[in-house]
């Protein structure tokens, strides 16, 4: 496979981030409901007017936060406890006087729309810091969501017995040699045989992996590409960067657009193939 090939493209981008955004949005959707329903009890201004402010001012934060929520995610909660604090201070100052600002801006563009006449829109005193302090509480809710999220995801498999702690990383069984094909994994009752036969996808998430058979799914504290490694390249192909495939349990095969593949697999579940993984599988498509 050429560099080309495997360079991802806008799609797969995409892809990759939507499992994230999905999530985001979704914490948001009570925040933002609370809120519009809030302002329009309590504003004299219009009905069609306080909609509209009401979604203008929730969208700042919504949008503002979004890269503070990856940034935290995926660097801020790895880092030491001292790194966090003196992360989350710098953060948190920054996202403040952002949000201030554009708000402000916001506030003042309405006005010249609603009115016809552009004045800028700014808060002294009480106000300025109530507003600073709403800020503050923002970026910490923001903050507050992506370690809950973080920690559902990781956690909660320490919770269930399914993974080592992550100070145990040396004790870790993932010395499998290359051909084996069963292994054993542990879980809430003990380790059960996982055997690679049984396989039907494997998917990635940072340093664990989400292997489904057709009755069950286990949830294994390895990385993506270091149980690639344990495959047979011959019945198994990475199909995307977070998805490997087994040959055998794909049941049916639909192009969609980007070059990419949407694979229909054994047990009624699909996998989206990128255009590199496209043509990983272009061999064993035939015409």
């Amino acid at each position: 496979m050429d560099a080309a090939a495997s360079k991802p493209s806008f799609g797969d981008v995409i892809d990759e981030a939507r499992p994230y955004l999905a999530r985001y949005v979704a914490a948001w959707a009570p925040l933002v409901a609370a809120y519009v329903t809030v302002f329009l009890f309590t504003t004299s201004t219009p009905f069609g007017w306080a909609l509209f402010t009401a979604f203008a001012n929730i969208l700042v934060p919504v949008l503002l936060g979004l890269p503070v929520f990856v940034i935290v995610a995926r660097w801020v909660f790895r880092a030491p406890a001292m790194v966090q604090l003196a992360a989350h201070m710098a953060l948190s100052l920054a996202f403040t006087l952002i949000w201030y600002g554009l708000l402000m801006q916001e506030l003042s563009l309405i006005g010249w729309w609603r009115f016809g006449e552009y004045t800028p829109t700014s808060f002294r005193g009480p106000a300025l810091t109530w507003q600073l302090f709403q800020g503050l509480v923002l970026y910490f809710l923001i903050v507050a969501g992506a370690y809950v999220i973080v920690l559902m995801v990781r956690g909660s498999y320490l919770i269930a017995g399914l993974a080592q702690p992550p100070g145990d990383a040396d004790a870790n069984p993932a010395d499998i040699e290359v051909g084996t094909r069963r292994v054993f994994v542990k879980g809430p009752d003990g380790y059960t045989p996982l055997d690679f036969d049984d396989i039907v996808s494997i998917s990635g998430a940072d340093d664990y992996c989400e292997v489904k058979t057709p009755v069950s799914t286990h949830l294994i504290r390895m990385t993506l590409a270091t149980f690639e490694e344990r495959l047979d390249p011959d019945r198994f192909v990475r199909v995307h960067r977070s998805h490997i495939v087994a040959l055998a349990r794909i049941q049916r095969v639909e192009p969609r657009s980007g070059g990419g593949l949407t694979l229909h697999m054994a047990g009624g579940g699909t996998v989206l193939a990128s255009r590199a993984g496209a043509t990983a599988l272009q061999p064993f498509l035939v015409t």
